[in-house]
């Protein structure tokens, strides 16, 4: 019988010598608004909100540089989460949410386009993110240009 199946997480790996209780279970938060998409053997999800501990004051989901918030998600025999990793030399996309994702599997890349602020403010923008080597180096993220004809 097919049907959905509660995906249950292990622990992240923080070294190869590293005992079981040093090890760590990497969830990224809970959110909602944001946007996942499926590649390979994996899926990335980027963006989103959460809610402060008051339960009822909205946050964007950021990354340490305050950029959109991305995980790589990793279902194999020991499904698990990490943060991705974006080049130092980088740019990134603002916190978002109600955005869309689409991957480019011949590029290997994902394209994020627009979304809205926490004020309101609806986003047009749009942002390449490179991910051939996404589990095992920094992934590049740019933004792209729009073309003024076709």
């Amino acid at each position: 019988m097919q049907g959905w199946e509660e995906v249950q997480f292990q622990a992240t790996r923080l070294g190869c010598d590293l005992p079981a209780a040093a090890q760590q279970l990497i969830l990224p938060a809970p959110r909602a608004g944001h946007a996942m998409v499926s590649m390979r053997t994996g899926a990335i999800t980027c963006g989103g909100y959460g809610y402060q501990a008051d339960g009822r004051t909205k946050t964007y989901l950021a990354d340490a540089a305050g950029g959109i918030d991305c995980w790589w998600f990793s279902p194999g025999g020991l499904p698990r989460w990490d943060v991705l990793k974006l080049a130092s030399n980088s740019s990134r996309p603002a916190p978002r949410f109600g955005h869309s994702m689409s991957l480019n599997a011949v590029e290997q890349s994902v394209i994020i386009f627009g979304g809205q602020t926490l004020t309101g403010t609806l986003l047009n923008d749009c942002w390449k993110l490179s991910y051939a080597n996404a589990t095992s180096a920094p992934v590049e993220l740019s933004q792209m240009e729009y073309m003024s004809e076709f």
